[in-house]
């Protein structure tokens, strides 16, 4: 299914730079054995993103999403200090359930 949904802080857009900034969201599925094509989503200035992968949308299932903000791509720190990076994020969802997907970096669990 096609994946949607807005990623805030504090309930508000995370701001990217113009033309170098870049809020990167991938979706790894769960509880399958290895290697997992990660899922990246399509970010908008205000947050908002779809996951068509190739138009097909992606199967259903738990997936970790990892989040990654950057003032100058690929360059530079990431200005979530990596809490929501493949290693590290604590977001799960499970796909597809309401369709639209709001996570807020401040609240993480939901």
């Amino acid at each position: 299914s096609v994946v949607t949904g807005r990623i805030t802080n504090k309930g508000e857009p995370i701001p990217v730079k113009p033309m170098v900034g870049k809020l990167k969201v991938w979706f790894i599925l769960q509880d399958v054995p290895p290697p997992v094509d990660p899922k990246y989503a399509n970010v908008k200035d205000d947050g908002s993103f779809d996951v068509t992968d190739s138009g097909n949308g992606i199967v259903a299932g738990k997936y970790k999403i990892c989040i990654q903000w950057y003032d100058n791509f690929p360059q530079g720190p990431d200005k979530l200090k990596e809490r929501f990076s493949e290693k590290n994020s604590k977001i799960f969802r499970k796909i597809p359930d309401d369709g639209v997907l709001n996570i807020d970096v401040s609240r993480p669990e939901g």
